[in-house]
């Protein structure tokens, strides 16, 4: 009786289980994600020393031969930086005589003399109160350091006074 089989279905084996078959595809997806990483790791390598490259011959074309052409330029803006600050401006010394400009004086003409520093105008007034007042306003500014007034005659042709005037800069 050795032969009798009491199991009444019969049983096979399954040589892998769902378990063990998750487990390989895990374990082949690491293995797929190591191989990318280590392929995209080489080719990041590749590309650092293509730039570490092309850096180190901009530098040295740029130390070599346009770095000059660049300080150069440098010490030319510093040099203009420093003659324009010590320059005098033109719409400056225009915007200083406009506001010391007394109402009812009109100029007839601007001179400015940069070797003495020095504007000299002609300004015509309807009377000799308007004209001391203008000679007044003038030297009320710091902005001139001196007043020079003209002698002033009567032009017959327009009813003004005429004066001249020369300011100085300080």
């Amino acid at each position: 009786m050795t032969d009798l089989n009491l199991i009444t279905r019969s049983e096979e084996r399954e040589m892998f289980g769902t378990g063990t078959s998750l487990i390989f595809a895990a374990l082949l997806f690491i293995v797929m994600a190591y191989v990318g990483l280590f392929f995209y790791g080489n080719k990041l390598t590749g590309d650092i020393d293509a730039l570490k490259s092309e850096y180190s011959s901009k530098t040295s074309s740029f130390v070599i031969g346009d770095g000059k052409k660049v300080l150069d330029f440098q010490n030319r803006l510093l040099i203009s930086g420093e003659l324009l600050a010590n320059e005098r401006n033109g719409n400056k010394n225009i915007g200083k005589v406009e506001e010391a400009i007394v109402a009812g004086v009109y100029l007839g003409s601007y001179e400015y003399d940069d070797a003495t520093k020095s504007i000299t105008l002609d300004c015509f007034a309807d009377n000799y109160e308007t004209v001391a007042k203008q000679i007044l306003s003038f030297k009320g500014y710091d902005y001139f350091s001196a007043v020079l007034a003209g002698e002033s005659e009567l032009d017959m042709k327009n009813n003004k006074i005429n004066f001249p005037v020369v300011l100085t800069i300080k």
